[in-house]
């Protein structure tokens, strides 16, 4: 740190550790100096005409205004003995005042301790200094990476925590995170809702428009991040190790590796230019889609977002909630009207607030089609489709005739549980279209039980 910056540090801890008042804050700076300068005088009341109360919770500004002051800076130029640091005068960090029954934390040290490390545990996992995002050793990084392509073109990056990691971050989501409420418009991660709530929510309107956020765990980046916690009342020290260990910078050699675009999207200049800011997404420090708390952080620091575009949706008469990245807006006859104009504002909030919506997964649905949400159609009660329980059911009676691996064209593992996840859910939807279901579930189980006694 350079001589004016550490002076200028050692100045705002001494500041903030007394009273705030311009006798207090002269003696704290001679204390500091070890003297008492005529130019310490002139930094004082700038000070106090900057900042009526005492900027705790904001170290970095009152730092940043001293360092700036032209009345500091004339200390440092010209012949004149240059001030130096006579004596380190800080408060004890405390937390600011919370709404919520959040762990109270004060210092690195103790949440070192709350997460089960050492303080050069924490350092490493936070990862703030960004040594192991540079490193190409996988067995030093704290995340495994997959690439999976999406269905409508196009790759995400799922970034799974290892063990030691993935555990104290269900702890930050369960103790923490969980404390805070989030926005009554979000639906996706809360307890108690679901996308079936936010299906009946928007169920028999006149029209429907569903927008699909471009991005959305990587678009939300470390300040962000840093703000939340910040806001829940943590020291910035604490408040920048929650968010180090919380977030990630995607190594150079992973981002290297993202597969290349099909022939077509090869030459849709949309597909590339969106290729190029998941790039830059994830060379910056963000949420891990794969992290067991990126969904709650996100759902907060979308929080704004969902306050302004509440009051919009508002505004046209019509209705709002979001599922993770799918936001959704429907209403009568009057929000139809206005629903072409109400879409760029829509977008133009999204921007303001940090996201960008995929215009390509835009969908206006009125009244006369098939109104479909997340796996749902919402003409009238949410359900699932008829093609897709008639689908469902033919799998289910060719297992029945020929068994469960005549069936299992995905390979997938366990082919009985992801057929009863799917009878599941549409009897969550619609109990009485799964009772016939339910009933060729069971004769499938049975005749694969039967098959595990005859081997």
């Amino acid at each position: 740190m350079a001589e004016s910056a550490a002076v200028a540090q050692a100045l705002a801890l001494a500041f903030l550790a007394d009273a705030w008042g311009k006798r207090e804050l002269l003696a704290a700076g001679e204390r500091v100096l070890g003297s008492r300068p005529a130019w310490l005088g002139r930094l004082v009341r700038q000070i106090l005409a900057r900042f009526r109360e005492p900027p705790t919770a904001d170290l970095r500004a009152l730092r940043e205004l001293i360092e700036t002051s032209r009345s500091f800076r004339s200390a440092f130029t010209g012949w004149t003995p240059r001030p130096g640091i006579a004596a380190v005068v800080a408060n004890q960090p405390s937390m600011a005042q919370s709404r919520w029954s959040v762990p109270e934390l004060c210092t690195s040290h103790e949440l070192a301790g709350w997460c089960g490390w050492s303080d050069s545990e924490l350092d490493w996992f936070a990862d703030l200094k960004q040594l192991n995002s540079r490193s190409a050793e996988r067995a030093l990084q704290h995340y495994s990476f997959q690439w999976l392509p999406k269905r409508r073109g196009g790759y995400r990056l799922l970034e799974a925590p290892k063990s030691r990691l993935k555990s104290v971050q269900r702890r930050i989501l369960h103790e923490i995170l969980d404390q805070v409420p989030t926005h009554e418009a979000a639906h996706g991660f809360v307890r108690g809702r679901s996308a079936l709530s936010l299906a009946r929510t928007h169920s028999g309107q006149t029209v429907l428009l569903r927008l699909d956020l471009e991005e959305f765990f990587a678009s939300i980046g470390a300040p962000r991040v840093h703000r939340v916690f910040r806001s829940l009342g943590y020291p910035d020290e604490v408040a920048r190790s929650l968010t180090g260990v919380c977030t990630t910078i995607t190594p150079c050699s992973v981002r290297d590796t993202l597969p290349s675009l099909g022939f077509i999207e090869f030459r849709d200049p949309h597909a590339l230019a969106a290729r190029e800011r998941l790039k830059k997404r994830l060379a910056a420090r963000h949420l891990a889609q794969g992290a067991p708390c990126s969904p709650g952080l996100a759902n907060l620091a979308a929080f704004e977002l969902d306050v302004r575009l509440s009051h919009a949706a508002r505004s046209v008469g019509a209705r709002y909630g979001r599922y993770a990245d799918d936001l959704v807006f429907s209403g009568d006859a009057e929000f139809a009207r206005r629903v072409a104009r109400f879409e760029p504002l829509v977008g133009a909030i999204a921007l303001e607030e940090g996201f960008r919506i995929n215009h390509r997964k835009t969908r206006l649905m009125r009244r006369g089609t098939q109104q479909r949400m997340l796996g749902l159609v919402t003409n009238q009660q949410p359900a699932v489709s008829r093609r897709e329980r008639e689908l469902l059911e033919a799998i289910l009676n060719n297992a029945v005739r020929h068994g469960l691996a005549s069936q299992n064209r995905a390979q997938h593992p366990n082919f009985l549980a992801y057929l009863q996840g799917r009878v599941s859910w549409v009897e969550q939807a619609r109990p009485e279209q799964a009772r016939k279901l339910r009933r060729l579930l069971a004769l499938c189980s049975k005749a694969e039980a039967d098959s595990i006694i005859a081997l």
